[in-house]
């Protein structure tokens, strides 16, 4: 093992360093011009352009704007695919399972690691929720976002399972069908909220878009860019939030699914129920 290790690192070291070289010696190609492009200027002149509003996004973190809003067609199809993903992996385990897998009390005093590594890994998991949520939630004004902090909370339930067992999840209601509806929920905050401009023009008689997040030059409609004085950038917090959601229980459920022990897994393709006394 640690010989596959050493020559692991090597290689990645190795490619690193090659790619490195490539770049310095000009091998990909002529560089960029180190000014500002003009896509690049009218990001940084209006993301966050406080006395020119009609082509704003209400946020300072241009990045995310970019993400949600000016390319928010592109991100939306992007996010679709690894939703498919999730799906497909769903579907691979699609079999009779029972609601709650428990282990026998001779598993239980067994599986895991020490009580040592279990301690430190519930406090690592307050910790991740926290900087996860951090993340996601201040995606608008900071580096970050919805599926940064989403991946960053998938963290968690592969600490639990390796220093508890994915036993632990279950016996704290942290299992498929609970992930399955978190990540709905998320799923449907994402939706609401792509086609909430349209609605509000609707009932406003007012024009509005798919997706729109502030007021456009043609289109008259703007989300809360403000919240008692914090800015949340319109769309850009709601679909941050919900994404969060979605992408953390996505990732969860896969990991529940992967981590069921192959002979349990057997037992249940044959029809036999797995309990214990």
């Amino acid at each position: 093992m640690k010989a596959k290790t050493a020559v692991s690192l090597v290689v990645i070291i190795g490619s690193l360093l090659a790619i490195s070289y490539g770049i310095a010696a000009q091998a990909t190609g002529m560089i960029p011009q180190t000014d500002l492009r003009k896509l690049a200027e009218f990001y940084s002149n209006n993301t966050l352009n406080l006395n020119d509003k009609y082509l704003w996004a209400a946020s300072p973190e241009a990045v995310t704007a970019i993400v949600w809003d000016y390319r928010g067609f592109d991100t939306l199809f992007e996010t679709s695919v690894f939703f498919l993903a999730i799906i497909a992996c769903v579907a691979a385990f699609e079999v009779e399972m029972p609601a709650r897998i428990k282990s026998s009390p001779i598993e239980q005093r067994t599986q895991g690691l020490s009580i040592i590594v279990k301690v430190v890994t519930k406090i690592a998991g307050l910790i991740i929720i926290c900087v996860s949520a951090s993340v996601a939630l201040h995606g608008q004004l900071t580096p970050g976002g919805g599926f940064q902090g989403g991946a960053a909370l998938a963290v968690l339930p592969i600490l639990f399972i390796m220093a508890m067992s994915r036993f632990v999840l279950e016996e704290k209601n942290v299992s498929r069908n609970r992930m399955l509806v978190l990540r709905s929920l998320g799923l449907l905050g994402i939706g609401t909220t792509v086609i909430l401009p349209l609605i509000i023009g609707l009932v406003t008689h007012n024009p509005a878009y798919i997706m729109q997040n502030q007021i456009k030059p043609d289109a008259p409609i703007s989300l809360p860019s403000s919240i008692f004085d914090r800015m949340m950038g319109g769309s850009l917090w709601m679909l941050n939030l919900s994404e969060y959601l979605a992408v953390g229980a996505g990732f969860t459920l896969t990991f529940i699914l992967l981590s069921l022990p192959e002979s349990v897994f057997k037992k249940i393709l044959e029809g036999e129920r797995y309990s214990t006394h």
